[in-house]
């Protein structure tokens, strides 16, 4: 008798995954994009103010303080999509770093040590950074790029 041998094919983590995740994935990545084009935009503003005129400075303000939001949302977006721990906890970064965006400004000059704002723009940098890293392993799990998770 002749015995008929199955392969088992191995599914892809995208195959795998439901409905729900996927669209969960998808708005994390146009989530984690819009973040990156807010920072870029605020550094645009910081440019206007220096290089423009100060009135500039309201702008960016209000935008950042604004754009806060953003950094749980990814948190929870990242959470809802079932992105790998590691993803977690670098978006999670983020809002720490925000909160300390806002500090950076506000602090130092009810302390009495301004040059310690001059962080501001190093720690956006940091933020940018780390945005950056998201979307690309983002965009990674959306392919099924399981290699660095």
């Amino acid at each position: 008798m002749a015995t008929i041998q199955t392969r088992q094919i191995a599914q892809t983590p995208q195959q795998t995954t439901s409905q729900f995740t996927r669209v969960m994935r998808i708005v994390y990545m146009v989530i984690v994009w819009g973040f990156i084009a807010g920072l870029l935009v605020q550094f645009f503003f910081a440019g206007l103010s220096i290089f423009v005129g100060p009135t500039w400075w309201d702008t960016h303000t209000a935008f950042g303080r604004g754009f806060g939001v953003t950094t749980v949302l990814l948190v929870l977006f990242a959470l809802l999509g079932r992105l790998p721990r590691r993803q977690i906890v670098m978006a999670s970064v983020l809002v720490p770093l925000y909160v300390l965006q806002i500090l950076l400004i506000e602090l130092p000059s009810r302390l009495g040590v301004i040059a310690v704002s001059a962080l501001h723009p190093v720690n956006a940098a940091i933020m940018l950074g780390l945005a950056i890293v998201l979307a690309y392993r983002v965009w990674k799990i959306r392919r099924g790029d399981t290699s660095s998770y």
